[in-house]
């Protein structure tokens, strides 16, 4: 098995989910057993596509359990950050009104708004789609 993940990308391993995550800008190639999977960022993927995968037991990896506190952490704090807060999606759904009632300068101007915020948002046939500016 081979992941490749591109620059400015990151894999968060999720085995209490049995997920791996995708987050920032690119995405990650998985190949395996002949087969190429391609998943982009942000989203979701089953580690089952990775193959036969164990969390290691800490204490018989050696690994220092305080290592394993800030891994954990860490994988809170990715969760919350690409979460968009309570703000930019009143806004989102704001600009969504906006764009319905052809009201285009309004809409830029709620987009720049959320852009400020750290967000960018790209429309797609099945809706808005917001991402974490890198």
């Amino acid at each position: 098995m081979v992941l490749g993940i591109d620059e400015h990308t990151a894999v968060i391993v999720q085995p209490s989910r049995e997920e791996g995550q995708v987050l920032g800008v690119g995405g990650v190639a998985v190949l395996r057993a002949g087969e190429s999977r391609r998943i982009e960022a942000p989203s979701a993927f089953p580690l089952a596509w990775l193959g036969n995968f164990q969390m290691p037991d800490p204490l018989k990896a050696g690994i220092p359990e305080d290592v394993w506190h800030r891994i954990d952490e860490a994988q809170q704090t990715a969760e919350a950050a690409k979460r968009p807060p309570v703000e930019v999606l009143e806004l989102v759904s704001t600009r969504k009104a906006a764009r319905a009632r052809s009201e285009w300068q309004a809409a830029d101007a709620l987009r720049a708004q959320i852009e400020r915020l750290g967000w960018m948002i790209e429309d797609t046939p099945d809706g808005p789609r917001l991402t974490p500016t890198p």
